[in-house]
């Protein structure tokens, strides 16, 4: 009401004030008038989505024959094989006979290829110099989705359509005016940003009170908690590697990281955070002894507002503060979380007890307190970064995009790196063999200002391990065969020497040990059967154990059935079921020795991360070889070319917003 005292019956109506808004202060009518556009800008935002999940349920059940009682069932491995066999049927691209699992892959990912790439070869993300704090990567989602729209979705980018890059850079010689259209568009996109800065800044502030404020009353200690940033899961992220994917493996290691984070509590926090949580604790506990034993203390100004803002002053301490049985060991939990998230620089070699390895690990798994504020501050920083930084960098986007499109028919033009071909992008310190080099069976156009062409970090052989771990029906590119075929080999040469009880410098021995240093990999076999029910559609690759799997031959060779050295004290049956992510882990691991083998090998210093990894790899000189059960090569095989005339893929090893949703398949009909 107005004011005015109600006497008598209650009515809707009384709770009507005419001319309300005059009553009203400006900003609060201004709040109202935003919030309610929030909620409506909402609302279609949701009924699109709406319109799509339709559309992709008609596409499913019409195109594909596959039932809402069954999709719970298929996998998307399945889905995808589906998809292929109706090829020749739909058409879903049009003048392409044939459709491979990498085309699916290629069309929904175009452009986070793209972003991953860009992250790879550290053009993104801007590296900000925080005075007590330090060099911090900032990708915040105001300044993602600026990037996004800048480089792939905007009218001015690069990008006349959604398959097709301008035919302008595809030519050498218009680098420099590209280069001055985008600083330009850059300039005014920083300009545009500053300018609605108080309309973003409320709009930040509404969504993060809308987001977070029943989850800090529900559980006050979730500030305290840590999620994988921005760009920590570009930077981990796989080429051609769904969103879906993606979040199951962060998924798995996140138990891993979060006890490595909470090996480095700092004393001094710890002391602070002791002391305030026991004044906390002392005026919590003195106010709900006076309101049990006089409830009227309750009703006492501000009494209620003090409670909550102790206990959660309390449970927000408590994460600054040591458990007292923790037990210190950073290797061991680094080699656990590495195993999942396929991704350590070479600098973190026996270094991860450091605090240099601890603080660079925070800046891909961060507090999610961090990510709310920059979140906050983001509307306040995203304009200076896209004017004094990203500007600078305009020349380098416009040479990526010249220098590493493919086009490939039918599917229009993608980053060159996601064709995950080790002949043109691989790294020739992860590479057993580098002797030879094919040429691309699309048109590239190859760099030309001497920029490297390997990704970094081994992004290009482990994207193609995981690809086919999740699709291993896929034909890879020739040189990508031959690396996977040499792998294979090398592989095989130590499970033979294991057979022989030769334990010194094996790879695949280390590698068993981190990857499943608690665990055994025999308890996945068991598990790895045909699945049914709802949750079969929660794993990746096939729902079917692949005979030719690196698991499935360590257990047929009766290596794991031994009780030999494989086996760990305290071992437990407790590995995941998908054994498509336990083989990729092993993978991952064995890999990453085999690359710390590469680089002793090169020099005299032995950075000692890997134990007793320092052999050379070399040739045997026996050419006699006995046939060997493990994908059918020989057991004393050696790292050295040989012709390729039939691939057997690597089996199976695959392996968590979010940054947006996959395209559906659906949308193969535009191509």
């Amino acid at each position: 009401s107005d004011g005015v005292p109600i006497v008598g019956k209650r009515r809707i109506s009384d709770a009507i004030i005419g001319e309300c808004m005059s009553h009203l202060h400006p900003l609060v009518m201004a709040a109202l008038i935003f919030a309610v556009l929030f909620w409506i800008f909402r609302v279609i935002r949701d009924g699109y989505h709406l319109v799509q999940f339709y559309e992709i349920h008609n596409f499913y059940g019409d195109a594909l024959g596959i039932s809402d009682s069954e999709l719970s069932n298929l996998t998307w491995c399945e889905v995808v094989k589906r998809i292929c066999q109706m090829q020749p049927r739909l058409h879903l691209i049009i003048n392409k006979e044939r459709l491979t699992q990498l085309d699916v892959y290629q069309r929904i990912l175009r452009f986070k290829n793209y972003f991953v790439s860009f992250v790879n070869k550290d053009l993104l993300p801007p590296v900000l110099n925080i005075p007590f704090v330090g060099a911090m990567p900032y990708l915040s989602n105001g300044l993602k989705l600026n990037l996004e729209w800048l480089l792939f979705w905007g009218p001015w980018s690069p990008w006349e359509g959604p398959y097709a890059l301008k035919d302008d850079y595809k030519h050498q010689h218009n680098i420099a005016k590209l280069t001055k259209e985008m600083e330009s568009t850059i300039f005014y996109m920083g300009i545009a940003n500053l300018v609605f800065f108080p309309l973003i800044l409320l709009y930040q502030i509404l969504y993060s009170f809308f987001s977070y404020a029943e989850l800090v009353k529900r559980e006050p200690g979730a500030l305290g908690t840590r999620r994988y940033s921005n760009y920590g899961r570009s930077k981990i992220r796989h080429f051609n590697e769904l969103d879906h994917e993606l979040r199951l493996r962060l998924s798995r290691s996140h138990r891993a990281a979060e006890q490595y984070m909470d090996q480095f509590i700092s004393p001094l926090k710890e002391i602070i955070a002791k002391n305030v949580a026991f004044v906390a604790g002392a005026l919590f506990a003195i106010l709900a002894l006076l309101s049990a034993w006089d409830e009227d203390v309750l009703t006492v100004e501000h009494v209620l507002t003090a409670m909550t803002v102790c206990g959660v002053l309390i449970v927000f301490c408590r994460s600054f503060i040591a458990d007292e049985n923790l037990i210190w060991w950073p290797e061991f939990l680094m080699n656990r979380i590495i195993a999942q998230i396929h991704y350590a620089p070479d600098t973190w070699r026996d270094r991860a007890h450091t605090a240099t390895v601890r603080q660079e690990f925070g800046h891909l798994f961060q507090l999610k307190a961090q990510f709310i504020v920059e979140e906050l501050l983001s509307p306040l920083i995203t304009p200076f970064v896209l004017v004094f930084w990203i500007r600078p960098k305009a020349r380098e986007f416009v040479n990526f995009f010249h220098n590493f499109t493919v086009n490939i028919d039918g599917l229009g033009d993608v980053c060159s790196f996601a064709q995950m071909d080790v002949s043109r992008h691989g790294d020739p310190t992860w590479n057993l063999d580098t002797r030879h080099v094919e040429q691309p069976e699309a048109t590239v156009s190859l760099p030309t200002t001497g920029e490297k062409v390997s990704a970094n970090d081994g992004k290009t052989e482990l994207s193609l391990l995981h690809f086919m771990a999740t699709n291993p029906d896929w034909k890879p590119p020739a040189g990508s065969a031959r690396f996977i075929s040499e792998f294979q080999h090398r592989i095989g040469k130590d499970l033979a020497n294991l057979r022989e009880s030769n334990l010194e410098g094996n790879i695949l021995l280390e590698s068993i040990h981190a990857a499943f240093p608690l665990q055994c990999p025999t308890a996945v076999l068991t598990h790895r059967t045909r699945m049914y029910g709802e949750g079969a559609s929660k794993f990746d690759g096939p729902t079917e154990m692949n005979t030719n799997s690196l698991i499935t031959s360590l257990h047929q060779s009766g290596i794991l059935n031994q009780q030999s050295s494989l086996h760990t004290p305290g071992i437990g049956e407790d590995v995941s079921a998908d054994s498509a992510a336990a083989e990729m882990s092993l993978t991952t691991m064995c890999l990453r020795r085999l690359h710390a083998q590469h680089d002793a090998s090169q020099t005299t210093v032995n950075y000692g991360a890997l134990g007793s990894a320092t052999a050379v790899i070399s040739e045997d000189s026996n050419g006699g070889h006995s046939v060997s059960n493990i994908w059918g090569v020989p057991a004393q095989s050696v790292v050295a070319p040989r012709p390729v005339d039939q691939q057997s893929p690597m089996a199976h090893i695959t392996e968590t917003t979010d940054d947006g949703e996959d395209r559906p398949p659906n949308s193969f009909h535009s191509v």
